[in-house]
């Protein structure tokens, strides 16, 4: 039952214990940047309330935002902006949205992420500036 394509992710959490994942390591984000997350969400069962943010571990586990759901059986769109903060370069955080705290049972859809702003660098070698995505 997708919002578009032939399917979605199911995140079920039925009696409220643990927490249902929804996870990306692909994306490539940069430190201290604000991305924009857009999904559709379809409330199942239960009160729907989510959770993203961007995660490596505990030490880089950036602010994380809550989104509360509208309960009424159909697709809604919803829209969050979500920060990373200071990270190394060896560090690779992903991506995550999930259920946690209470039953519920929800369908996702179309999940984008993408830059808020665009960073630019200046190569103090070449002399050059440089966009970060």
């Amino acid at each position: 039952e997708a919002h578009s394509g032939k399917g979605c992710a199911l995140l079920p959490l039925p009696t409220g214990q643990g927490f249902s994942l929804i996870t990306n390591d692909s994306l490539k984000v940069i430190p201290n940047a604000k991305y924009k997350v857009s999904f559709y969400a379809k409330v199942l069962e239960g009160k729907g309330l989510l959770r993203t943010n961007f995660y490596w571990n505990e030490k880089y586990d950036f602010e994380q935002i809550v989104v509360p759901l509208i309960n009424d059986g159909e697709w809604h769109r919803y829209e969050v902006e979500v920060p990373t903060g200071y990270f190394p370069p060896e560090i690779h955080p992903f991506f995550r949205l999930w259920a946690i705290g209470s039953p519920q049972v929800v369908l996702v859809d179309d999940i984008e992420v993408s830059p808020l702003q665009v960073v630019k660098r200046y190569d103090i070698i070449w002399g050059e500036e440089e966009e970060l995505k």
